[in-house]
């Protein structure tokens, strides 16, 4: 293939068909339209090419970062080589000099310079990765950058001349930029246009200049002849601010004309006479037509009437230019004023007619003024205030009095904290002097002063901004550059839902999180997020103009602007409320309260719709305004729609949703709707093909059925074999969401992003392989540490994640990992697209040669099918420092000249042997030989290759053994052997690599090597999972294993995975057990564990003692294992699928977002299960899949909500589909949050064998199921239950006779609201009572009362409970309630306070035979009421240290045959006075505990034990 021109589809199909492509540069931005040319990918925006430099500035940047390290780093041995230390700090000035230049080229769309500061920092690069890579790396960990280690290293000529080439280089380029300034200001023609618009509340300090000049003209203006004022003063004093707000005065708004003109800056009094012409008739004179007929005619029109004129910025300074000028404005008969802004006071003394008005500078209070009002200081938190205000009135003394120049620091300094404003203020910058940077090129001659301090404080500004934006921790800003070019266009809550295809179940889903707030306190919050394009306003827009809405008081819907303004957003808010407008006021908390009042006790739905990507601040700040507002509002729905993970994470109050791109039909669908195509047509089968490459975008769908409209057959087909995204990028919103993102990213992320258009369209990328691909490439920030690189780079996975430029390869419920603890990534085709496009792309072919290729282009990616038979030496250049081959063979001339290459990645090679020449590529930090199958040997040079951090053998079976210089590799940190079948054992060197921390071992049989491991202390990801084979002596080697994972204490993913068969195989359960927890027990960091398919594994530790960070288990096919422990159940990840031989489960359900965790259940068939966090579970499918009905085995089932929580399904039809096989005997519920519940099954059959029910924390429940419904019933416990208020029979039994007929215990705890138990119901005209039961127990209802009888049970336990104690004699309706209604027999009261006259219910039970009192504060029992307990043969008393003696009336208790007396001091005391002691002696107290009694009915010897009674509270 030559250079020839081709079509742009065509284009971009040979590139993605063949992924041979050269990334080079950033050429622009997805901002408007695409374009290809022959050499390179091209985007073009709406103003020339001004963000085509971002790449650039991150190169750059990143150049200026590294030189920097390298300077500081070689600050000590500089003595001993002064020459090397001042060529780098030569270089480093040089690179200071003309970064600022990039900002001014991108301003002008100067691409041509822009490319030469990028090349000339490119070159720097490698410079300092050379220095760098000539050092090693110590032991200490610390990766020291460059100089230290060059003591050592002799300056060679060639290194010399390279940097005295691009420092030469850098020079020319400043010198140039001068002349090119100059140029192009000449070319520019006049400067921007003022206009007279301003917002007066915005303009600071002016109010007395207004005054006096408004006197002024009031004055003159009785004068013959025009008022001509000029107001004069050096640039940035604030003149044009100053007539703006005059102009706008009330006063002239009187006047017949009012007309404002910005003067040109080449002065033309034609052009100015002209526009007064057309301003005051709409007249636009002849071309021919001269001065004087058109000033007559201005004289004419301006007769007798009142006219303000301004002119803005006049410059000229010929007086006789001048006086014609003045000439022409004096108009007789009228009553004019002219204000003239001009920055010369001669020019102000010439054309006036009235003593012109000087604009002095401000004060230094005003200056700070305005730097409060533009850096948001008023919404800074109120501790940081107090520091701010010194710090920043500090500042406003540096502003010279200019508000140009306060309002710049203001934006500058918004949103930075203390740090960066204090160094704003404490910056070199003020004192150095700036005459020969780029921005000061223009200087003028030194007799002008002021005009020269004027250009020095734009150019010290500029470089403060940039010094602020270089700080590590700062926030960029960027994203301002260009706002409105990228800003999206407005929504609205308009929609035709009709046409909106595929979201039907979204929208459900979305409706029925919204409804949840009825039952909740406080604001709902749900985001809706995903990628661009993907329909997440559109879906907003359906649920908004749901008919459930339109009954609200409020619908407000808010576009979120891509620079987040709170106060904004709340002012809109106020405004769809009332109507109301209060641009005066910039109070936040005034807004707030405004919106409380108005939203009290109302409905309000509110969607703020397109919320770009924020810092936590302001999404805190967010969040508390929307919860605040809608504090005192009945309900209040918000739904946020956002591109970010991230912030949907940071501002939701549930779980927000996401929505997933559409399938491959629905698209098709879309496609078809726009077209009217006919089912069975040539079309059809077309619009299937392309709707599959709309990557599930409805966006996309819309844009290619739009295009496609007009196309005939050819041209659809034509679309087939194109790049759409060159297509709808010009229209998705989603590529103004990447702009934005992509320019907030500081320069490393962004070179860090762009270097993944090297990965091919649909690639899956492992998160460890992108990290050291980005560490040895230098594209993380610098550090002096290594750990602290890595969490750099995991903070730019995190960040690319959250805005979708990064996703989670699609793995069930693993988070992105690929079964191997390898945690997956993909990028979605636009986002592809959009990162190719920050690069240059070029398709090699035989054509081609070295001199077409860009010298510094960094990254090649090859094929076989794209280079074919060429020569690689031929295509390829020596500065490459990374290449991807896929499938080729390679010779050694690939390493003959590639000396700077970093990366290289020969995956499937059919190569036999690694040449030696390898060891040329001193560099090479990254090598990756996975797949080449026919590789049998290794070189021993591999071993020189000393800065080798990644190497991966994997699926190169057929390598027999690694040469023993593996071992001098002590930087590897990454080794894969996985599926090297051929190896015979591990090298004994492989023990002195201490810096490894990831070793894949498996599918591979290595237990000879098992103990070589004990020395690779610095271990975190060790895999022997899978052995090939087992032999014998394998047995011997894995009773190391315990040993060798003893001294790993780093490790946090370990995978045993079949591994410990052979060694379980030979031990008993316990056995087992114990070998098991000897390896795991130390392992305190261990995070993920797979022991999958270890089918003789039993058992595990039942507690997670020194596990307290593992997070994932995987225990599958362990078919013989039995309990699945509390413990393991909380894992966020937990795979139990085929372990058909569980006995007990707890299993807490996860979910990723998308789907959950419940489907793990399907095979599991165990007695006793525990499913919990239900409200995780995102569909009723995974409820169908688990097949709950089916498992047989099943006795014991909880089934739990996590209190207060809401999921994606609504809870009632959740758990009608949660059907319990008819074998369980035990259910729990806990947590269900529905007013009733009554499933379907609960009325059928199916619980036909329920012994036992518990329903707990019910909050909303308010009528309970009708347990007569199941047979077997024994015992009942209801726990919190707050809205249950009566207890019916009636209700409970159905009506039913034969109701409760084996009820045995019956528990009511902790029921706050329930203020009575009913015992009878009426059936048939006769009243039946309650069923009689062995135990009731009623624990913390201070509420209760009984009906017309006490319960019949034997024993009841009343704890907590003061109203139970107390009771009438009469019962409901005035029926009186005969005193033997109650055969209680055994009673037991704790912690009830009631004091002593109200203990009535002992009076209606005389059948009691034995009566416990533990932990009351009572002072004596009632003797009218215990003199009635003539039944009575035991009582206790426990812990009630009130009480001081037993009443007289205890004698007449002729059958109490046991009395304790336990911690009750002073009634112990009076029991052993003599008097009392005698009185006692035939029942003779216990004062001591001991061991239980025999039951009550069955004394020993006559005497009764009262323990029986004195159980443990429930």
């Amino acid at each position: 293939m030559t250079r020839q021109q081709s079509s742009p589809g065509k284009r971009i199909a040979e590139i993605n068909s063949t992924h041979s492509i050269f990334f080079l540069e950033h050429k622009g931005i997805f901002t408007h339209s695409i374009s290809i040319s022959t050499h390179r990918l091209t985007i073009t925006t709406s103003k020339g090419g001004k963000l085509t430099t971002t790449m650039a500035h991150a190169i750059v940047e990143s150049s200026w970062a590294k030189l920097t390290s390298a300077i500081q780093d070689g600050a000590a041995p500089a003595p001993r080589h002064p020459d090397l230390t001042s060529d780098l700090r030569k270089m480093l000035e040089a690179l200071d000099v003309v970064r600022p230049l990039l900002e001014e080229a991108e301003r002008r769309s100067l691409l041509k310079e822009a490319l030469r500061i990028r090349n000339a920092a490119v070159r720097i690069c490698d410079l300092v990765d050379e220095l760098h890579h000539d050092s090693w790396a110590p032991a200490d960990g610390k990766v020291r950058r460059t100089l230290p280690l060059l003591a050592v290293v002799p300056m060679k000529n060639k290194r010399a001349n390279n940097m005295k080439a691009i420092v030469d280089e850098l020079r020319k380029i400043h010198r140039e930029f001068g002349r090119s300034d100059s140029a192009s200001l000449e070319q520019a023609g006049d400067l921007p246009e003022t206009t007279p618009e301003v917002d007066e509340e915005m303009i600071l300090g002016r109010d007395k200049a207004k005054r006096k000049i408004m006197n002024v003209l009031s004055a003159s203006i009785i004068k013959e002849g025009p008022v001509i004022l000029p107001i004069f003063g050096f640039e940035g004093i604030g003149k044009t601010a100053l007539a703006q707000i005059i102009f706008k005065d009330s006063q002239f708004r009187k006047c017949n004309f009012r007309a404002w003109f910005h003067v040109s800056h080449k002065f033309d009094l034609l052009k100015i006479a002209k526009s007064m012409l057309f301003r005051a008739s709409g007249e636009e004179s002849p071309g021919s037509a001269g001065l004087e007929h058109i000033v007559n005619r201005l004289h004419e029109l301006y007769h007798g009437m009142e006219v303000i004129i301004v002119l803005d910025d006049l410059r000229e300074e010929d007086s006789n230019g001048l006086e014609r000028l003045k000439s022409m404005l004096s108009i007789g008969g009228s009553k004019v004023i002219v204000i003239v802004t001009t920055r010369s006071k001669s020019i102000a003394s010439t054309i006036c007619t009235v003593k012109p008005h000087m604009v002095n500078p401000l004060s230094h209070s005003k200056c700070w003024a305005i730097i409060k009002q533009t850096s948001g200081f008023e919404c800074r938190p109120i501790p940081d205030k107090q520091q701010l205000k010194m710090i920043g009135q500090k500042i406003a003394r540096k502003c010279a009095g200019l508000p140009s120049a306060a309002q710049v620091l203001g934006r500058i300094l918004c949103n930075k904290d203390i740090i960066r404003w204090s160094t704003a203020l404490n910056s070199d910058v003020w004192n150095n002097d700036v005459t020969g940077m780029p921005h000061c090129v223009d200087i003028l001659p030194k007799k002008n002063l002021v005009a020269n301090q004027i250009k020095t404080m734009k150019t010290k500004l500029r470089m403060i901004e940039d010094e602020l934006n270089q700080s590590v921790s700062d926030i960029p800003q960027q994203g301002a550059i260009a706002q409105q070019d990228i800003d999206p266009p407005k929504t609205t809550p308009q929609v035709e839902e009709e046409r909106i295809l595929g979201r039907s179940a979204d929208k459900q889903r979305v409706m029925a999180t919204l409804s949840l707030s009825n039952n909740r306190e406080g604001p709902i919050i749900l985001p809706i997020f995903g990628l661009g394009g993907v329909g997440k306003t559109t879906l907003a827009q359906v649920v908004y103009k749901d008919t459930q809405f339109k009954q609200y008081d409020f619908r407000v819907w808010i576009h979120a602007s891509l620079k987040f303004d709170l106060l904004k957003i709340g002012r809109s808010m106020l405004f769809h409320a009332s109507g109301e407008e209060r641009h005066g006021s910039n109070d936040v908390e005034y807004t707030m309260s405004h919106l409380q009042d108005i939203y009290q006790g109302m409905k309000v739905l509110v969607v703020l719709d397109g919320l770009w990507d924020l810092d936590s601040k302001q999404l805190k700040e967010l969040k508390s305004f929307l919860l605040s507002v809608g504090e005192k509002s009945t309900e209040v729905a918000v739904i946020v729609t956002t591109c970010s993970e991230g912030v949907a994470r940071g501002i939701c109050t549930v779980e927000p949703h996401k929505l997933n791109p559409l399938s491959d039909d629905m698209c098709c669908a879309i496609i078809k709707q726009r077209n009217a195509i006919k089912d069975g047509s040539d079309k059809e089968e077309r619009g299937q093909k392309i709707a599959s490459m709309c990557g599930g975008l409805p966006s996309a769908a819309i844009v290619l059925g739009s295009l496609l409209g007009s196309k005939d057959p050819v041209g659809w087909s034509d679309m087939m074999k194109s790049d759409i995204w060159s297509s709808i990028s010009s229209s998705s919103s989603g590529t103004r969401f990447f702009v934005s993102s992509y320019k907030s990213m500081p320069p490393y992320l962004k070179l860090c992003f762009a270097y993944c258009a090297i990965f091919p369209k649909g690639h899956i990328i492992a998160k460890h392989d992108l990290i050291h691909q980005w560490i040895v490439l230098h594209l993380i920030e610098p550090s002096e540490n290594v750990s602290t690189t890595q969490q750099h780079a995991e903070e730019y996975i995190k960040r690319l994640l959250d805005i979708s430029f990064l996703q989670s390869a699609k793995s069930a419920l693993t988070s992105g990992k690929d079964g191997q603890g390898t945690i997956m990534f993909t990028m979605h085709d636009i986002v592809h697209s959009f990162a190719v496009a920050m690069c240059e792309v070029i398709v090699p072919d035989a054509g081609m040669g070295i001199s077409d290729w860009n010298q510094h282009c960094p990254y090649a990616l090859l094929t076989n099918s794209g280079v074919g038979q060429l020569k690689l030496s031929n295509i390829l250049h020596a500065q490459l420092r990374a290449i991807r081959c896929n499938k080729m063979d390679i010779g050694d001339d690939l390493f003959s000249f590639l000396g700077s290459l970093r990366v290289l990645e020969l995956k499937e090679s059919p190569m036999h042997k690694l040449p030696h020449s390898i060891c040329r590529l001193q560099h090479l930090g990254y090598l990756n030989l996975s797949g080449c199958s026919q590789l049998v040997a290794l070189p021993l040079s591999l071993g020189d290759l000393i800065n080798l951090v990644h190497i991966d053998l994997s699926d190169c079976f057929g390598l027999s053994q690694l040469p023993e210089t593996l071992g001098n590799l002590l930087n590897l940190s990454h080794i894969g052997l996985s599926r090297c079948h051929g190896l015979v054992g591990l090298p004994g060197s492989l023990e002195k690599l201490k810096k490894l921390v990831h070793l894949d071992m498996s599918f591979w049989s290595c237990f000879e090597g098992i103990p070589v491991l004990g020395g690779l202390t610095s271990l975190q990801h060790l895999n022997l999972s899978h052995p090939c084979c087992y032999l014998p002596e394998h047995r011997s080697h894995l009773k190391l294993l315990k040993d060798v994972l003893f001294k790993l204490t780093n490790l946090q993913y370990l995978n045993l995975s079949m591994c410990l068969n052979p060694i379980f195989y030979c031990l008993s359960e316990e056995g087992s057990l114990k070998y098991i927890q000897s390896c795991i027990n130390r392992l305190s960091s261990l995070e993920h564990l797979d022991l999958s398919h270890n089918t003789f594994l039993f058992d595990l530790p039942e507690s997670q003692d020194g596990l307290n960070k593992l997070y994932t288990l995987d225990l599958s096919s362990c078919i013989r294992l039995k309990r699945v422990h509390e413990w393991m159940g909380k894992m966020d990840f937990l795979n139990i699928k085929n372990c058909k031989g569980l006995e007990s489960c707890h299993f807490t359900v996860q979910n990723d977002g998308s789907s959950s965790s419940l489907v793990q259940l399907e095979d599991v068939n165990c007695k006793k299960l525990d499913i919990i966090c239900l409200e995780r579970v995102k569909s009723m499918q995974e409820v169908q899949t688990i097949g709950l009905s089916k498992k047989q085995n099943l006795r014991q089932l909880k089934l739990d909500w996590t209190v207060g929580s809401q999921g994606s399904v609504e809870q009632n039809a959740l758990l009608g589909q949660l059907v319990p096989p008819h074998t369980v005997e035990r259910l729990v519920l806990h947590g269900y949050n529905r007013e009733t519940c009554l499933p379907a099954w609960w009325t059928s059959s199916i619980l036909s064998n329920l012994v036992e029910v518990t329903m707990e924390d019910f909050p909303s429940c308010r009528r309970l199921p009708p347990f007569s419904l199941l047979p077997k019933l024994k015992c009942v416990v209801l726990k919190r239950m707050v809205n249950i208020t009566r207890i019916d029979t009636g209700g409970l039994s159905s009506g039913s006779k034969a109701s409760f007929h084996q009820l045995d215990k019956f528990t009511l705890e902790d029921m706050q609201c329930l203020e009575q138990f009913n015992t009878t119901y009426h059936s048939g005209g006769e009243v039946f009572m309650f069923p009689p039961m062995n135990e009731l127990f009623i624990q913390t209802c201070p509420q209760l009362c009984f009906g017309p009888c006490i319960p019949r049970a034997q024993k009841l336990l009343i704890s907590d409970c003061q109203q139970l104690l107390w009771r009438d004699r009469q019962g409901v309706h005035g029926v009186e309630v005969p005193s033997t209604s109650a055969p209680v027999t055994q009673l037991v009261v704790e912690n009830c306070n009631v004091p002593q006259p109200n203990w009535s219910l002992l009076q209606h039970l005389p059948g009691l035979q034995s009566l416990t009192i533990k932990n009351c504060d009572i002072i004596e029992i009632p003797p009218e009421y215990l003199s009635g307990l003539t039944s009575l043969r035991e009582l206790a008393i426990d812990g009630c240290k009130s009480i001081k003696s037993l009443p007289e009336s205890i004698h007449q208790l002729t059958n109490l045959k046991v009395l304790c007396i336990w911690e009750c001091p002073d009634l112990k005391t009076w029991c052993e006075l003599v008097a009392n002691k005698e009185k006692l002696a035939c029942i003779g107290p216990k004062y001591e505990k001991f061991a239980p009694f025999m039951p009550a009915e069955q004394p020993p010897q006559g005497r009764m034990n009262v323990s029986v009674q004195l159980e443990p509270t429930h």
